[in-house]
Parts: structure tokens; sequence; C-alpha cells
């Protein structure tokens, strides 16, 4: 199950949830789930596995958007908290939805140097306060985001 899975759409990114769930991001758009799985994936999915990695759920992309609102293009990163989904979205946005992947928000600044904007951002992280830090490589900065909006930068 595990060949298939890292076969089938190419793998982007991964993540190890507190309850040892393993969180896949596929950035391919023929990606077809495995065989037996009751739900229906669409372009991009992000796939929730047990530790066999047997799929306990899927949640699906939208192909081609470059709109950031409730959906994610191909996913270059993912944390899961107790309550959240974080993924940001080809270095564009980070989506955010609730443990069962109802949409609660986005975070998507524009590109540039100002504080509020990100340019090529590498790399994110999220606190136990909900705080998310954002790696902004080629403003050579850190920002801390709160309820959607830059609170923090280093």
């Amino acid at each position: 199950n595990w060949q298939s899975i890292a076969n089938n759409g190419g793998a982007t990114t991964i993540h190890v949830d507190d309850l040892g769930y393993i969180w896949v991001a596929h950035g391919g758009t023929n990606y077809s789930c495995a065989a037996g799985y009751p739900g229906t994936c669409g372009d991009r999915p992000l796939l929730k596995l047990d530790s066999s990695g047997n799929i306990i759920s899927e949640m699906s992309s939208i192909a081609g958007s470059s709109n950031c609102e409730n959906r994610f293009g191909t996913a270059w990163g993912v944390i899961v908290t107790s309550s959240r989904i974080f993924i940001m979205s080809e270095n564009t946005c980070i989506v955010t939805y609730d443990s069962s992947g109802n949409y609660l928000g986005t975070t998507n600044p524009n590109f540039g140097s100002k504080m509020s904007h990100w340019d090529n951002p590498l790399a994110f992280d999220v606190d136990s306060n909900g705080y998310i830090w954002i790696a902004d490589s080629r403003n050579h900065r850190i920002s801390q985001w709160s309820d959607y909006s830059i609170s923090f930068v280093i």
C-alpha cells in the first residue's frame, strides 16, 4: 500500500500528527484513490493514513486555482493540530480547515517586500498558541501570523 501511495500522484509533503496519523499531499493531477476506498478522490488530494498506510480520509483540492479561498493547489506543506489543518499551497497562501475539513480561513498575503507580504516562503509551522510562523526566504525574515494577518516579524 505504501508503494502505491508514494507512486500514485507524486507526494509533495508529509506530516505525522500527535495521534500518529500520517498526512501525505500529492502534486499530481492524475491521482486515483487506492482500491476499496469509499471516497471520491479529486485533484491533488491530501490523504490521512494510519501507520500501516491505509487511507482514513481524503481532502481534495481544486486544480488550477490561483484563488486560495477554500481551496489549495499543490500542497508544499501541511501541519495538523488537534483542532486544525493548515495547508501551504504552492508557496502562495496557507488555507486553514477545522479537524473535520471545514474551511476556516486563508492567510493570503501579496508577494513583495512589505511587512505584510511574502516572497518565496519555503516553510511554515504552527505553535501551541495557534500562531503561524513563516520562513520567508527572499525577504530574509520570519513572520508570525494570527487570525489571518501579520502580528510579528523577526
